[in-house]
């Protein structure tokens, strides 16, 4: 056994410590086995528990037997919603300038305000841009956040800039080109994030492949995609383009904008992930083909829907 993962709900936990659960350990002699102690905060409701262990190569899991655990506790309480923007328009280089991520970002962030705030107690928003977009940044952000959100809190997390695909493997290209941000880093800080609502819209070229780690030769992130109970929703798939210049936005971004007024079920005032999303794939290759003559494909990972705004607010 090279690691073993808990999985609380359908989302692996981040442990305390960087491997295996937290650093308490009880030596249990006399069954000849180790005993290690983590706690963590169950949801109200019924709760589903098990651990995931994986080969020395990372590569075949076996699960153990899932334990169903029924807590008592109910909560009036709103959870929180968490926002956080990435986005790089002024790159380093002058070969990489783009000139609406940030503009997006900000747009995306004020209608997360806008159509959330009477669906949680608070919003909280965080971003990123241009020349601040490091992985040192990016890594100092969610260690800040993982601190902060509780497990029935929501998460939004927003990628607008460059990205490309490199042996199959999704990179996004921060404000220095050539310190590139992989797939792994990506899914090891989203691994910190503990909400079981949870959302990733990335808006790059090539995002596509960040669903897709079949041809992957690194053993990490082909783990964490298959403990990643998140939301994917991305402007394009694994070898597009994404094309910005529509109505002053990205195409992606111009959509899902759009789809916070338009993305609703008959009779509902509720916006849900789900609606956005197929709201997002039916006019993104609609808009493409009618402007710029391609198709631009936008791809979407459903895993757990939930409310992330509202119509009336």
């Amino acid at each position: 056994i090279a690691d073993s993962k808990l999985i609380i709900n359908g989302q692996a936990i981040n442990p305390p410590s960087s491997r295996g659960f937290s650093n308490i350990q009880l030596n249990d002699k006399a069954n000849d086995c180790t005993i290690y102690k983590s706690i963590h905060t169950l949801d109200s409701g019924q709760n589903t528990i098990y651990v995931k262990s994986y080969d020395k190569d990372k590569y075949i899991a076996s699960e153990s037997e899932h334990l169903t655990i029924q807590t008592s506790y109910n909560t009036n309480k709103k959870s929180n919603l968490y926002f956080l923007s990435i986005a790089v328009s002024d790159n380093k280089e002058d070969g990489f300038k783009l000139k609406y991520p940030v503009k997006d970002s900000e747009a995306v962030k004020e209608q997360i305000n806008l159509k959330s705030k009477n669906i949680y107690e608070n919003i909280y928003t965080f971003s990123l841009s241009d020349s601040n977009v490091t992985k040192e940044n990016i890594d100092k952000i969610f260690d800040q956040l993982k601190d902060k959100i509780e497990n029935n809190d929501a998460f939004v997390l927003y990628i607008a800039g460059h990205g490309t695909a490199t042996d199959g493997k999704y990179q996004f290209i921060p404000y220095n080109p050539s310190d590139t941000i992989s797939i792994d880093d990506i899914k090891t800080n989203l691994s910190k994030i503990k909400a079981t609502k949870s959302l990733v819209l990335l808006d790059t070229c090539q995002s596509g492949a960040i669903l897709d780690n079949v041809i992957d030769d690194t053993v990490t992130a082909n783990r964490l995609a298959h403990d990643d109970n998140r939301n994917y929703i991305v402007a394009s798939s694994k070898d597009q383009i994404a094309l910005e210049g529509y109505k002053e936005h990205g195409v992606f971004t111009y959509s899902l904008l759009d789809g916070f007024q338009k993305a609703y079920l008959p009779d509902e005032n509720e916006l849900y992930i789900y609606t956005l999303g197929d709201h997002i794939l039916r006019n993104v290759p609609k808009i493409t083909k009618k402007q710029f003559q391609f198709e631009q494909i936008p791809q979407f990972k459903r895993t757990k829907d939930f409310i992330l705004g509202g119509k009336n607010n």
